[in-house]
């Protein structure tokens, strides 16, 4: 299925802001949380095994969770039990009569630092049917503001189709959102990018914030698929940070030491 061409992650929304970004190793302990989470796939709901081949977001969805949106589920976080109601938002056809289907989420309580998540799962063709081979309910970093996640499918940064995820947070008066890259593997989504700040402003405080301002906006850029991608910063600090393999686990990681000043 095509892409819409070269859509910067950002999507210039002025809302929350998630981690400050602190160089490699704040992206290598956030890197550690998302594999902890991606790496153990959720037993598919047993309400039904297959249902017959079809596009419908509602269909393919009752079919992943075992009901119709918003679906309850239990996801456990830091050691403790969370209530997640999802709903679906995208399916992205993965080759091989394989689709999968994005589900976003948000606790039903309003609660604020386990409010909302991410879910992907794999189905599989067969005959006249599809069936779930694989779920996973918890994607993508953790902000603190109870609005659903933006996540949507990308083609053009990696080999196979990427899940690109914004999460909005707010910290002090500091408004950003985080950028979560995911490459979907026949295996599962790999994680390839964490901590990409894609807006961060202090604009909103007005005269109330002393010293420095920022208002900067991140566009995430095909440049060699496979290989790189680039970062463009625009706003009251303008640069590029490119990304390329190099880390542990796949991990992509920046090639240079331009970062946009915390608020």
């Amino acid at each position: 299925m095509a892409q819409p061409p070269l859509r910067g992650l950002s999507r210039s929304r002025e809302r929350g802001t998630a981690k400050r970004w602190r160089g490699h190793a704040a992206l290598t302990a956030l890197a550690a949380a998302l594999l902890a989470c991606a790496c153990s796939p959720a037993k598919p709901d047993k309400a039904a095994d297959a249902a017959p081949l079809s596009r419908d977001m509602d269909a393919v969805f009752q079919l992943a969770f075992g009901s119709l949106a918003p679906s309850p589920r239990e996801i456990e976080r830091k050691g403790k039990k969370v209530d997640i109601e999802y709903s679906p938002s995208h399916i992205q056809d993965l080759g091989d009569g394989r689709i999968a289907l994005i589900s976003t989420g948000v606790s039903p309580d309003g609660c604020s630092p386990c409010a909302r998540a991410v879910a992907i799962t794999y189905l599989a063709r067969t005959g006249a049917s599809y069936r779930v081979t694989n779920q996973w309910l918890d994607l993508g970093a953790i902000g603190n503001l109870g609005e659903k996640p933006d996540a949507r499918f990308r083609e053009d940064l990696f080999e196979k189709p990427a899940l690109d995820i914004e999460m909005p947070n707010e910290n002090q008066g500091c408004n950003e959102v985080t950028g979560t890259l995911y490459e979907l593997l026949p295996t599962g989504p790999a994680l390839r990018a964490a901590g990409i700040s894609t807006h961060r402003s202090n604009v909103a405080m007005g005269g109330i914030r002393v010293g420095l301002q920022v208002d900067d906006y991140g566009d995430i850029l095909a440049d060699q698929k496979g290989k790189r991608f680039i970062v463009r910063y625009r706003g009251t600090y303008p640069g590029e940070v490119p990304y390329a393999p190099g880390g542990a686990d796949g991990l992509w990681l920046p090639q240079n030491g331009f970062k946009i000043p915390v608020c």
